[in-house]
């Protein structure tokens, strides 16, 4: 008889555990559950107040940062035209990581060319695709902080990948795991709708705003962005540094190449610029092969260190065979102290010595020809 109570006694215990640890593992589910639908509710929110699309992914990385607490690091992409991606979003990095081109051989664009939903990667330096682009994910001087998983968020409009999420564990003792997945798979319908819609949205609103061919700012669009960016010099007492940019010899590429190598070139140019804009900057097509470029706080020798930039990066990447793409340039520092009340103003000062740097070219071109 003791011995059947006994047993009875430890059966009801079991039970008793088995039950309130199902139990707890459901109010846990169910806690974590809530919390994701909050977290994706003020997603649909801050998504659609933002203006554009860096807006809508910085407040979809951040939430996706919060959904998955491990996550040590992340970047956002987008890819252009051509299938290069550009960093328009990081967190956790040493240094900025928001200016370089990758390449279309690297492991974004594998993810672009594979993945159409969400998917994690575990022991990635396993993984051959990634063990040959280790550097895109290694910091440099932390040996200790190599990535050990991963988990890729693809951003599709139109059945096509536009841009991709990552997020980055750095040891395997808090890889991203089954669970992981699980979580990954529930949320991501309409974490993914949300974010999709938004973006869909923005580019519609703004396409009335930008060229058709490079997707920079239009005329229109660049002056009035323009004439906002003075309000905030004269009022905050910021400094903008204004480039004009013409092609060199554009008209030769046009009549030796072709006009639709000759768009090929402006799409090759603007991908460029754009690569070197930071928050806040932005580029518009003034007309033509013209366009202008304005830089927040940049001062005169900060500005011709990234025209530099562009024309070195310029230099080694083709339009295609020997087609490159050369261009002349002047530069205005606009701030509160300026003489210069107008964008029109401005712009003849820095056509002017766009100008003026495209003569001094042409005078020493001519004088080198003259010798031969």
């Amino acid at each position: 008889m003791d011995i059947l109570l006994i047993c009875l006694t430890v059966f009801f215990i079991l039970t008793t555990c088995i039950s309130t640890f199902a139990l707890v593992k459901m109010l846990l589910k169910q806690k974590t559950r809530e919390a994701n639908d909050a977290e994706l509710s003020a997603l649909y929110r801050d998504t659609r107040s933002q203006e554009n699309v860096e807006g809508i992914i910085s407040v979809a990385v951040s939430s996706m940062m919060r959904i998955f607490p491990k996550a040590r690091r992340c970047f956002a992409v987008t890819f252009d035209k051509e299938g290069y991606s550009d960093y328009i979003y990081t967190s956790g990095y040493l240094y900025d990581k928001t200016n370089p081109k990758l390449f279309k051989e690297s492991t974004l664009f594998y993810i672009k060319e594979k993945m159409a939903n969400p998917t994690v990667f575990t022991n990635v330096d396993k993984e051959p695709i990634f063990a040959a682009n280790s550097s895109q994910y290694h910091e440099s001087g932390t040996d200790n902080h190599t990535v050990s998983s991963l988990l890729c968020f693809p951003i599709r409009i139109n059945h096509e990948t536009f841009g991709v999420i990552t997020l980055f564990t750095l040891d395997h003792k808090n890889d991203f795991n089954e669970n992981d997945r699980t979580k990954l798979n529930d949320i991501s319908g309409l974490y993914s709708r949300y974010v999709e819609n938004a973006i869909f949205s923005s580019l519609l609103k703004n396409s009335a705003n930008t060229d058709e061919l490079t997707g920079v700012l239009n005329r229109q669009a660049l002056m009035k962005k323009f004439e906002d960016e003075l309000l905030d010099i004269k009022n905050n007492m910021t400094t903008r540094s204004v480039v004009m940019l013409d092609l060199d010899d554009f008209k030769i590429i046009n009549d030796t190449y072709g006009h639709i190598v000759g768009d090929k070139a402006l799409v090759h140019f603007t991908s460029f610029i754009k690569a070197y804009l930071t928050h806040g900057d932005f580029c518009g097509r003034y007309g033509g092969d013209e366009f202008v470029i304005v830089f927040r706080n940049l001062n005169l020798e900060a500005t011709k260190r990234r025209m530099k930039e562009i024309k070195d990066a310029l230099n080694k990447s083709p339009v295609e065979g020997d087609v490159y793409v050369k261009f002349s340039y002047g530069i205005q520092i606009v701030d509160n102290s300026s003489d210069l009340n107008s964008v029109q103003s401005i712009m003849s000062l820095v056509d002017k010595e766009m100008y003026e740097q495209k003569n001094a070219k042409k005078l020493r071109k001519e004088k080198k020809s003259e010798k031969v």
